[in-house]
């Protein structure tokens, strides 16, 4: 037997109803905030990191890092340590974040500081590192200058201050180039990864 409403029952469901819908709102309100806290953190730690002032890079890194729970952040933390020798640190934040790495384009970032990393802690797992850089980068449509790497890691002869030169150039290049395809539709990448679906 169905129970009849009364007014106090929709007045009172009206009201639950609400206090969800504010909820829903403000938690939106919340993560678009976070975000747009991330992205801020992120341009500015880049920017710094690019002038060579490590440590307000870091700050901006450990800042976006805060705001969202996402793998990158970590990744520069890594590269800014390995910048200013510290390298015990440089593969704590490494490891962290392969923990928690999503498939993305930013993986070979992750994989290029990586090896640049471990190369100088440790040649042997340096070394394991840099082939898998250079396996995962020949299936990107590579720069030519993915040979001279070979070559380096074929001799074993490592010029440090070049491999870490054209390895930020190949990743560069390559997330810019996903990133003008994916907001464009054009870049270097137009017509070999298709629609943005694919990415």
């Amino acid at each position: 037997m169905r129970k009849a409403l009364h007014p106090g029952d929709i007045k009172n469901t009206r009201g639950f109803c609400l206090i969800i819908l504010l909820g829903i709102i403000l938690c939106s309100c919340t993560i678009i905030k976070q975000f747009n806290v991330y992205s801020q953190d992120m341009e500015e730690g880049k920017r710094y990191l690019k002038n060579h002032d490590y440590e307000r890079a870091r700050h901006h890194f450990q800042g976006a890092k805060a705001q969202l729970s996402y793998y990158l952040p970590l990744v520069y933390l890594a590269y800014i340590d390995y910048k200013t020798e510290r390298m015990d640190d440089a593969i704590r934040w490494i490891e962290e974040a392969e923990k928690i790495k999503v498939a993305d384009e930013h993986n070979l970032r992750l994989l290029g500081y990586k090896a640049l990393i471990l190369l100088k802690k440790d040649k042997t797992k340096g070394m394991k590192a840099l082939k898998d850089y250079i396996e995962n980068y020949e299936h990107l449509y590579p720069l030519p200058t993915i040979t001279d790497i070979v070559m380096m890691k074929d001799s074993g002869d490592i010029d440090m201050a070049r491999l870490e030169r054209l390895v930020i150039e190949q990743i560069d290049f390559y997330e810019n180039g996903i990133e003008e395809l994916f907001y464009t539709g054009t870049g270097p990448f137009e017509g070999i990864y298709g629609i943005r679906g694919d990415l």
